[in-house]
């Protein structure tokens, strides 16, 4: 497996090998070996009409715990606050790269996080990516749609897989678009 390059992504992307919708502005948001994805304008927030525990095998319990809000200008993210979060790209990955997803130092040193554990994309994957933030600072953070807030890291693989997420029965969040509750109660169906 080989990371990327700036060279590498901005031909993907020209070719459309990799698709992006809207397409980046590779000025602005092409780095040395990865790509900054910006904010987009749905977030879901926590409902607190919600008590008890959540049960990964019980939809019910999953399905709607989480509010939808889009916001238009900016939203504050308190401290100890999570929220699911989308990226304004929708993007779709071909069969023979992979990709993980980092925050930014920049906002790392906010001590923002921008994913605690979901940060891989599988190839043949198309959607817009989920982001779990959190603020693990003492103070709010004012996020902004369309502000860099991650960026991805491609990686080529050893060969083009034989099934690509998509293709899969199992491809919980394949074309989602918006930031997507949990879908683990799919895989005790």
């Amino acid at each position: 497996m080989a990371i990327l390059s700036d060279k590498d992504i901005r031909k993907r992307i020209e070719s459309n090998s990799i698709e992006f919708d809207p397409i980046p502005n590779l000025e602005e948001q092409l780095g040395p070996a990865s790509l900054d994805l910006r904010l987009g304008k749905r977030i879901r927030e926590l409902a607190n009409r919600f008590k008890g525990p959540i049960n990964p095998k019980e939809k019910n319990t999953i399905e709607g715990s989480t509010e939808l809000t889009e916001v238009r200008k900016n939203f504050y993210l308190q401290k100890d606050d999570v929220i699911l979060a989308e990226t304004k790209e929708l993007i779709r990955m071909p069969n023979n790269l992979c990709a993980n997803v980092e925050g930014r130092s920049s906002l790392g040193r906010l001590f923002l996080g921008i994913h605690s554990t979901a940060g891989f994309v599988d190839p043949g994957f198309k959607g817009r990516i989920t982001l779990e933030l959190k603020n693990d600072g003492n103070r709010p953070v004012i996020l902004f749609p369309g502000m860099r807030i991650c960026q991805i890291i491609f990686k080529t693989m050893n060969s083009e897989v034989e099934v690509g997420y998509g293709s899969k029965s199992n491809s919980k969040y394949q074309n989602d678009d918006g930031p997507a509750e949990s879908k683990i109660y799919k895989d005790f169906e």
